[in-house]
C-alpha cells in the first residue's frame, strides 16, 4: 500500500510532515521525523523510511517552502504483532465467540459420567483425579451438545429429556420388532448406550456442518496441517509379502491396483495388506487347506494435496478444527455441579 506524505516544514533537526492513505483521504496524520529515524509506530502503522539524512533533504526544498510529495512503503501490523492478522472464517469466528451458558449438572447425571469415565480408566487413581477426570468430561460433553444446539442440529440438552428421547426410542423399536420390520442396531437401549448414540450422533452432524461451511481459510489451515503432518497422507504404493499354502511358499507383490481389487475379492487378504506393518503374520484354517501371510515390505506415496483435498480438509477437521472447537467451547461454556455431598 502507498501512503503520500507532504513536507510541511523542516529544520536542522526534523521534518513535519502531513499523511494519508491513497484509498481514504480522509485519514490523516500529522508526524515529525527527527534527523536519523527509522521506525516510526503510530496508530497501529509501522513505516519504513530510508534513513532520513536532513542534510540531504534540504537540497530538495526550495526556498519558497513548495510542497513536495513523497512516497513512503508502509507495512500494516494489527494487534501489536509485526504479522498481519489470521484471516478467520466468520463460522469458526462466531463458534469461539459463544460464552455465558452455564449448565448445572446434578448427582445422577454426574454419575453416569463417573461410570463411562471410570470404565476407560485401567489405572488406579485418587478420588481427586477421577473427579477432575469426570468434571472434564461432563464440560466437554456440554460443549458438544450447546454448540450442536447453536448450529441448529440439536434441541437443547438435559439429562431428564435424554431419558425421555430414550424411552420414546426404544417404544418406536419394540413397535418395529412386533411388526416384522427392519431395526438396525440395538433392539433396546439403556442409558448408556442411548447417551453414546446420541453424542456420536450429533458430533457427525457438527463435523458435516463444518465440512459444508468450508471457505478458503479453512482450505489455507488444512493445506498447513497436512504439510506439518505428511506422515497421515500417504497410501501404500505396494506391499511384498509372503504367501504359504499347504506349504507351497510364494513371494508376492500386490500394487496399487492389486490392493484394490483384493478388497473386492479377498476381503480378509486386502485387510491385511492394508493395516498391518512389516512383519505382521496373519493365519488361516479351513477344511481343505491351510493358508499363512507374511509382510515382509511395504512402499508408499504421498497423497498430492490438491488432487485429495477434500480428503486432507476432511481429516483437519476431525483430527484438529472441531477437537479445538469443542475446547473452546468448554471453556468459554463451563458446567456446575450440584452433588450430594
Amino acid at each position: 500500500m502507498l501512503l503520500f506524505a507532504y513536507i510541511l516544514y523542516h529544520t536542522d533537526t526534523d521534518l513535519k510532515i502531513e499523511y494519508f492513505y491513497l484509498n481514504n483521504e480522509n485519514f490523516h496524520e500529522v508526524l515529525i521525523f527527527t534527523s536519523g529515524s527509522d521506525i516510526i509506530y503510530n496508530n497501529g502503522l509501522c513505516i519504513f523510511m530510508c534513513r532520513y539524512q536532513i542534510e540531504k533533504q534540504r537540497r530538495y526544498v526550495l526556498k519558497n517552502r513548495k510542497i513536495y510529495i513523497i512516497c513512503l512503503v508502509i507495512l500494516m501490523i494489527f494487534s501489536g504483532t509485526s504479522c498481519s492478522k489470521k484471516k478467520e472464517n466468520k463460522l469458526i469466528d462466531t463458534i469461539k465467540g459463544y460464552k455465558g451458558y452455564i449448565r448445572t449438572i446434578e448427582e445422577e447425571e454426574y454419575r453416569l459420567y463417573e461410570y463411562l469415565v471410570g470404565r476407560d480408566i485401567h489405572n488406579e487413581v485418587s478420588e481427586e483425579e477421577l473427579r477432575q477426570q469426570v468434571e472434564n468430561y461432563a464440560n466437554e460433553i456440554n460443549a458438544i451438545f450447546y454448540l450442536g444446539n447453536q448450529l441448529g442440529l440439536c434441541e437443547p440438552y438435559s439429562y431428564e429429556l435424554l431419558q425421555i428421547r430414550m424411552e420414546q426410542e426404544n417404544d418406536i423399536r419394540r413397535i418395529k420388532k412386533e411388526n416384522g420390520e427392519a431395526i438396525y442396531g440395538l433392539e433396546k437401549f439403556n442409558i448408556e448406550t442411548y447417551f453414546q448414540y446420541v453424542v456420536d450422533n450429533t458430533e457427525i452432524k457438527i463435523v458435516d456442518y463444518l465440512l459444508q461451511n468450508v471457505d478458503e481459510t479453512i482450505e489455507n489451515d488444512a493445506e498447513h496441517f497436512y504439510k506439518q503432518h505428511r506422515s497421515l497422507f500417504t497410501t501404500r504404493e505396494s506391499v511384498t509379502y509372503e504367501q504359504i499354502i499347504n506349504g507351497d511358499r510364494t513371494e508376492k507383490i500386490a500394487d496399487r491396483d492389486e490392493l484394490n481389487f483384493m478388497g473386492k475379492s479377498d476381503m480378509s487378504l486386502a485387510d491385511f495388506l492394508e493395516t498391518s506393518n512389516i512383519g505382521g503374520h496373519m493365519y488361516l484354517k479351513s477344511e481343505n487347506e491351510e493358508k499363512s501371510y507374511t509382510i515382509l515390505d511395504i512402499e508408499y506415496s504421498e497423497l498430492d494435496f490438491d488432487e485429495n483435498k477434500t480428503f486432507v480438509i476432511n481429516h483437519y477437521i476431525r483430527a484438529e478444527l472441531y477437537p479445538e472447537l469443542i475446547k473452546t467451547v468448554a471453556k468459554n461454556n463451563p458446567i456446575e455441579l450440584k452433588l450430594n455431598e
